[in-house]
C-alpha cells in the first residue's frame, strides 16, 4: 500500500454530523449535546452496529429533542439522507441507554466524555441531562 501511495480513510459521523447541521441549524446547545452524544459512542462495542450517517443523524435527532426543537427532522435532511424519523429512533434509545446511562453511573471509571462535556466550554450539557433519560 505504501508503494502505491495508498491512502486509506475511515468515515466518522462528525463528516456526516457537519452536513445535518448545515441543513438543520441547530442551536449551540443541540450540538454540544449531539457532538457529547456521538463522542460518548466511541467506547461502546454495540454501537458499531450503525452507520456513521445513522449516528451522526440519530445524535441530532435526539439533541433535538432534548432542547425541544419542534422542527427536529426536518423535510429537507429526510430528503437529502433518505432517513426516516423512525429509523432513528433505535439509534436514539441505544444512545441513551449506552451514552446517557453508562456515563452518568457513578461506577463507571469510563466518564472522561461525561466529564468533558460538563465544562463551560461546551455548555455544560453533560450536567443539563435528566438523571432518568
Amino acid at each position: 500500500m505504501t508503494s502505491l501511495d495508498f491512502e486509506m480513510h475511515i468515515t466518522s459521523p462528525f463528516r456526516f454530523f457537519e452536513r445535518f447541521c448545515y441543513l438543520t441549524k441547530p442551536s449551540e446547545t443541540e450540538i454540544w449535546f449531539a457532538q457529547y452524544m456521538m463522542e460518548g459512542s466511541l467506547p461502546s462495542y454495540s454501537m458499531i452496529k450503525y452507520s456513521p450517517a445513522v449516528l451522526a443523524a440519530s445524535a441530532l435527532y435526539f439533541a433535538g429533542k432534548m432542547c425541544r426543537n419542534k422542527n427536529i427532522w426536518i423535510k429537507c435532511v429526510q430528503e437529502s439522507t433518505h432517513l426516516k424519523e423512525s429509523e432513528l429512533r433505535a439509534c436514539a434509545k441505544d444512545l441513551i441507554k449506552e451514552v446517557l446511562n453508562f456515563n452518568m453511573s457513578k461506577n463507571t471509571k469510563l466518564r472522561a466524555v461525561y466529564n468533558k462535556y460538563s465544562a463551560p466550554k461546551f455548555g455544560c450539557v453533560s450536567l443539563k441531562v435528566p438523571q432518568n433519560a
